[in-house]
This record gives structure tokens, sequence and C-alpha cells, in this order.
């Protein structure tokens, strides 16, 4: 098989909770590295129950890890990103997605002490030679969330805030959660305005107009990181792969 043959086979499965929290500016990444994507929409798509792809994200969404009783299909979507651990392939969380994945590691995901809802940098630690979290330092990154995750077992703290210690983590160099939205878009933004207005509006330390002016100052910058970033750590994995 040629190189390109061989390119142009890989698949990323995607989970999408809401349409408006895509892939973001991260899809630009994964087709430049020749990945076919394949969105799987929560709550209207089947979740299938064994890997079909080379490797799954889990992104955001309005609900929690706990909410199992009115929304059951989370259940299948911690069984599938089980089954990709299992079959040692790159899962990648975020937000709802990386509760998804502490979940499905045994950890525990719980109310944090506040909303944690705006735009500010990340604290980075434990990074090492080589680490694509050095792409976001000192970077303004979204935050949007009101649950928190424990560390699993053999986890490696890798990012916090003073309003939530566990912004991130990775174990091994496959398995990341990002509690933080690092895929949002300038010109997506406005979509996330629209579907949270209710939200946004019940909360004193912003508003929708703070947001959007955050995001017309912070976020081309956060585009050209994350695309860095996200492309760092698969080449990571992907290295190893080929050897």
């Amino acid at each position: 098989m040629r190189l390109e043959e061989f390119i142009l086979t890989k698949k990323v499965q995607i989970i999408r909770h809401v349409l408006f929290e895509d892939l973001g500016s991260f899809a630009n990444a994964l087709q430049n590295l020749g990945y076919q994507i394949e969105y799987l929409d929560s709550g209207v798509d089947k979740i299938p129950d064994r890997c079909n792809a080379d490797w799954l994200i889990v992104l955001g969404g309005p609900i929690g890890v706990n909410d199992v009783l009115d929304f059951p299909y989370l259940t299948a979507e911690i069984n599938l990103i089980k089954q990709y651990i299992k079959a040692n392939k790159a899962v990648l969380g975020i937000c709802l997605g990386s509760q998804l994945l502490a979940a499905s590691l045994g950890a525990e995901v719980e109310k944090n002490s506040q909303v944690e809802l705006g735009w500010s940098q990340l604290t980075l630690c434990n990074l090492e030679m080589n680490d694509c979290f050095q792409h976001l330092a000192k970077i303004e990154v979204l935050h949007w969330h009101g649950d928190t995750f424990k560390l699993p077992a053999n986890a490696i703290l890798k990012a916090s805030t003073p309003i939530c210690t566990n912004q991130a983590f990775t174990i091994g160099n496959k398995i990341m959660g990002l509690q933080f939205h690092p895929e949002v878009t300038t010109h997506g933004m406005e979509r996330w305005l629209i579907g949270n207005a209710a939200e946004i509006n019940q909360l004193e330390h912003t508003s929708i107009s703070k947001l959007r002016e955050e995001n017309n100052l912070y976020g081309r910058n956060l585009e050209q990181a994350a695309e860095r970033f996200l492309t760092h750590w698969i080449n990571n994995w992907e290295v190893l792969l080929d050897k």
C-alpha cells in the first residue's frame, strides 16, 4: 500500500453532544494529518460497542456524567471509551468528554466549588521535554463547566486554574483529558453564546457581551495554539505506532 493510500484510511471517531460544540479548530489539524472525521451525535446516533476507528475524541456538552438516569446513553459512551483504552488506542476527552474519560478510568466526577465560565490562562505543571502543553503556555483558554473530575489512577496532572485544580491529565502518551476548551473558534463562539444564553444570564461574574469581547481578544491566538497543541500530541504517539 502506498503512503498516500494509508494516510487516507486513518479515521478518528467523534462523540458530539450538542451541534455547536464540535471539533472547531481541531478539525484543521486532523485534516492536515490525513484523518477522516466521523461524528456520532449522542442521543441520536447509536453508540457502537466496539472500536470502529483509529482513535476517539469525546466532546463537551451541557449535561454531566451523573445525569445518566436522564441520559442513559452516557453509559454506552463510557463503555466505548473503555473499549478504545483496552485496545491501546488514543482517547481525548474535552470538558464533559474529560469527565466521561475520568469516569471510565474509575475516577469520581463531582460538582466543582463554583461554575467556571470565561477566559483565563492555565497554570501548567509536570511538563516534560517535547511536551505538547508548552503550546498553551500564557494562552487564554475558554472555561465552561460546573463539574470537575478527580484524577484517575496513574494520571499526571498537566494544568490547573485557581477555580479548578484538575484542568488536564494524561496517562501515557495516548490518553488525555482536558476540562477546558482549547478547540473553540472565534467565528463559532457566537453559537455558544446563543445556545447557552439562559445559563450566562444567570451568572453575576460574566455576561454575553463580556464573553464576546474576550473571544475577540483571545480567540485567534487560541486557535493557532490549539492546532499546534493537538498536532504535537498526535505526532508524539503516531511516531510510537510507526516504530
